[in-house]
């Protein structure tokens, strides 16, 4: 049995969360395995909640029930952890003696410096990376960058790394390049990190642009943009024909290691539907090094659109790096399906 120290996504909102997509990739590739979800609340859940589809279960349960949810860690053969933020409630864990495996989902201290947050908590996820790096035997990254980052950060070189990125948005490539009407798309949320100031600045000033602006959380920042009527919330799964339809997405970063590391869902689909990205900052993730190619924000801000045969050219020479992302993707799912089967025994 597989423990995961997660939770399972259960609604539609749940399902298009970035990090529960992640944990559907993975339970896809290893679901011939008993599978156990385990996720620990701190102010729901006084009364255990569990789900049973065949060979998982998925339970939620507050952490005054620790103790008696330990049998779980005991009976398992390998437990998962997606992300670090998976042991912060149970860190004691870490002292059993089991086969632990982390996917690693980003750089949370980081993280929560660039977020400004408390200084205590981040010391605290500083503390609990290290406790957890110490102890796993198996490392995933989304990125090349990520895992080499950590690696080297702790300088640990006996664990097994394996390189697996987010899974695209089915097993296809867009073929409707030619009749695209939506110049510019976004799809995200307004976090700091995502720049919609910059996206703002760019809309307010070319106002005559077919933009189509798909903000979870767009109330919040409406007052920043001059044309109201692009701005929309959708569910993720009737995003797909707007994807088809726009010629390039917004997805500015700054330079931080939090996005230099990174394998944004986003990009990959930008890239699957035939988008070329708008960058501020080009070096995200593994994609440079595969040779994505990207229009700089500062060049779109300055001069206006590219005329569209420029941007068809960039975008059919994207599904090249497509091509580059499947055979890594394929090669980590056997990486990891090897793995749990040479230690599941």
């Amino acid at each position: 049995m597989i423990l995961f120290l997660s939770r399972y996504p259960r609604t539609s909102s749940e399902n298009a969360d970035g990090m529960l997509r992640r944990v559907t990739q993975v339970d896809n590739l290893l679901n011939t395995y008993d599978r156990v979800y385990l996720y620990f609340e701190l102010k729901r859940c006084w009364k255990p909640s569990k789900c049973r589809d065949m060979n998982r279960v998925d339970i939620r349960v507050n952490i005054i029930w620790f103790f008696f949810y330990l049998k779980y860690f005991w009976s398992a053969r390998n437990i998962y952890l997606h992300s670090i933020h998976a042991v912060r409630r149970c860190f004691p864990i870490l002292l059993l003696p089991k086969n632990f495996i982390l996917d690693i989902h980003g750089v949370v201290p980081e993280e929560a410096k660039f977020r400004e947050e408390n200084f205590l908590r981040v010391l605290f996820y500083s503390f609990l990376e290290f406790l957890i790096i110490r102890k796993v035997s198996c490392l995933i990254g989304v990125t090349d960058k990520m895992v080499t980052y950590m690696i080297n950060k702790y300088k640990i070189s006996t664990v097994i790394s394996i390189i697996l990125p987010m899974s695209m948005i089915g097993n296809f490539y867009q073929d409707r390049i030619n009749g695209k009407d939506i110049d510019i798309i976004y799809a995200g949320g307004i976090v700091k990190w995502q720049n919609i100031d910059k996206l703002a600045r760019l809309c307010n000033k070319y106002l005559d642009l077919n933009v189509k602006l798909f903000i979870n959380g767009y109330q919040k920042v409406a007052d920043m943009f001059v044309k109201k009527g692009d701005l929309a919330l959708v569910n993720h799964s009737e995003l797909l024909p707007y994807l088809f339809r726009a010629k390039t997405g917004f997805i500015v970063r700054d330079q931080h290691i939090l996005n230099s590391v990174a394998c944004p869902t986003k990009l990959i689909e930008y890239i699957q539907c035939g988008i070329v990205p708008i960058v501020d900052f080009e070096d995200l993730g593994d994609f440079k090094n595969m040779g994505y190619e990207y229009i700089k924000y500062d060049e779109i801000l300055g001069n206006g659109l590219p005329e569209y045969d420029s941007i068809l050219k960039k975008a059919n020479h994207n599904y090249l790096v497509l091509d580059q992302l499947v055979q890594i993707i394929e090669n980590g799912e056997n990486n990891l399906r090897e793995y749990i089967r040479t230690n599941n025994t």
